[in-house]
Order: structure tokens, then sequence, then C-alpha cells
């Protein structure tokens, strides 16, 4: 049996105004895991079903 990581977030976002993120991307290496969103609870999943999760901006 292969195991598969799930991760949460691929990124988090420190509590301040003046950050911002652009041109964000998740990639799940041959779908074998999940990166269930890009930043924070914005964006994704990226998995085997869809390998690239892209996030334009955020917040």
């Amino acid at each position: 049996m292969t195991a598969v990581r799930v991760d949460q977030v691929g990124e988090r976002r420190p509590n301040h105004p003046d950050v911002r993120f652009t041109g964000m991307v998740t990639v799940s290496l041959g779908g074998t895991g999940t990166i269930r969103h890009v930043v924070d609870n914005t964006g994704g999943p990226s998995d085997a079903r869809s390998d690239v999760a892209d996030l334009k901006s955020h917040p």
C-alpha cells in the first residue's frame, strides 16, 4: 500500500494588511497526494483529478 499525503494548505498568509499573493500555483506531482488549498482556504485542490491549481490573487 502506498502512503498518500494530504496537506490542507500550500501557503499561509501572514496576518498583515499589506501582504498579497499573485500568480500562485500548487502541483500534485503524478497525482499522488493532495493540496486542498493554495493559500489559506482559497484555491485548489491539486490532486489526482486536477494536478495543477492556480490562484491569480489573494486576498
